[in-house]
């Protein structure tokens, strides 16, 4: 039977020392296949590696939660192009990447204007989103169809609004994301429902962060 690391509550350094420090250990690659230029291993070491972070520093478990699911969705994706674009920045921590929380609960509304789909909703919230910009995978509505993509915060319409004075372990880039009519081009689509199984074991791994945050960290 497993134990349960007990979650710190030491003050919390700033996100970019966070993100220093999860570059420096080269986190992001952990069981992320070699041919794709990770370190391989399987899941259960993600989990491993989250109780450490949550011992260091819960805004930086936080991080690697985001920035980790955002990287499953590209290695489990169908868009190899997609992903040999973006994978490398990453992995690297050069890019800031994160997923909604909770994850799939609210699907963005897409628009199809003729040419092309215009993405909006409100109040998605998510950690790892800084101010100089991330990448945010989004699950999205498209008539009948659901799915998720893959969105630029710097795109037009994709508001993102933070707390001014957000206390630990908040601290972590957390975020509420607004989108209004964000144009979105088919390049960018990860794939349909059935990625939601495929990130699952991943998601298992690192998910008892996801849990706490819903639990105990107020969101904006």
């Amino acid at each position: 039977m497993q134990t349960t690391t007990p979650f710190i509550s030491a003050p919390s350094p700033s996100p970019q020392n966070d993100l220093d420090h999860l570059r420096r250990l080269d986190l992001f690659r952990c069981a992320v296949p070699a041919r794709y230029g990770g370190l391989g291993g399987a899941a259960h070491e993600l989990a491993e590696r989250m109780s450490e972070l949550c011992q260091h520093s819960m805004s930086a478990a936080l991080l690697f939660w985001g920035q980790r699911m955002a990287i499953e969705f590209l290695l489990q994706s169908a868009n190899g192009a997609l992903r040999e674009y973006l994978l490398p920045d990453l992995l690297s921590g050069e890019r800031a990447a994160t997923v909604p929380l909770p994850m799939g609960l609210h699907r963005l509304q897409a628009q199809d204007t003729g040419r092309g789909w215009q993405l909006s909703g409100q109040g998605l919230q998510a950690v790892n989103a800084p101010p100089q910009g991330f990448s945010f995978v989004a699950p999205v509505q498209m008539g009948p169809s659901a799915g998720w993509c893959l969105l630029r915060s710097e795109e037009d319409g994709f508001d993102v609004h933070t707390a001014s004075a957000s206390p630990s372990p908040s601290r972590a880039w957390t975020a509420r994301i607004d989108l209004r009519q964000v144009f979105f081009r088919e390049d960018e689509w990860l794939g349909d429902s059935t990625l939601e199984r495929a990130v699952h074991p991943v998601r298992m791994a690192l998910g008892r962060v996801a849990e706490h945050l819903q639990q105990h960290v107020e969101l904006i």
